[in-house]
């Protein structure tokens, strides 16, 4: 019988599933047994892997390209034993039961697709301390940055390819990366996604900060204007 399957999670690309299978007795195993594998629509075989000449077997299966499954893979009853294989009770050399009761494993959730490549990360305007909102210059050392990413992933922020911080997204896809310093200059950020089950996203186009003490933004309230009016005669 099987009395346990793996931990339940999600699993991503070349995760190895692996499934014991425990017998009531040691067996000797030849060639390579299989149980067949439900993963999404497709069925797949999981594989003798290790245990002959004791009382478990185990059983593997690497996740490839394609398997993808939102509401938990399936075992078959049984162990398929093709031509020329065998399970036999290493006492006496007798044939083994080779048919179980599957274990639940609705909750093994299999994602294989990376998320999308997210958009480019945004200084905050009230850090942005240029002419407008857009053109990220900034008289600060420490700021505020924030995006849109695909929801409940982890969010890393990194500047020229050093990781900086993470961050959640949230439902929404929103997320938000408070005290990033900043060296004088040109500042390149891109950020990467990391979905529930270890897929990364493609990294993000650039955000460059600049910090610039020189750096002021126009106010309107602060404007005075002075004017004559001559009148010739």
């Amino acid at each position: 019988e099987i009395t346990r399957c793996l931990e339940f999670r999600r699993v991503l690309f070349r995760s190895v599933l692996s499934f014991p299978v425990i017998f009531s007795a040691p067996v000797t195993v030849t060639g390579t047994p299989t149980i067949d594998l439900t993963v999404g629509s497709n069925v797949r075989k999981a594989a003798y892997a290790t245990g002959s000449g004791t009382n478990t077997l185990v059983f593997r299966y690497t996740i490839g390209t394609g398997d993808n499954d939102a509401d938990g893979v399936a075992l078959a009853s049984a162990i398929a034993v093709p031509t020329g294989a065998a399970i036999k009770s290493t006492a006496n050399n007798n044939a083994a039961v080779l048919s179980f009761t599957p274990p639940d494993t609705s909750a093994v959730l299999v994602d294989t697709v990376a998320p999308v490549k997210p958009a480019r990360p945004n200084l905050v305007a009230a850090d942005d301390s240029g002419v407008s909102d857009a053109d990220d210059l900034t008289q600060k050392d420490v700021v505020t940055l924030d995006g849109t990413a695909e929801a409940n992933g982890v969010v890393a922020v990194l500047r020229a390819g050093t990781l900086v911080g993470t961050a959640a997204a949230d439902a929404a896809g929103n997320w938000t990366l408070g005290k990033v310093s900043l060296a004088a200059g040109a500042n390149a950020f891109t950020i990467k996604v990391t979905d529930a089950a270890g897929n990364q996203s493609p990294l993000s186009d650039a955000l460059t900060v600049t910090r610039d003490r020189k750096s002021t933004r126009l106010n309107s309230s602060h404007l005075v204007i002075s004017y004559a009016v001559f009148c010739l005669k």
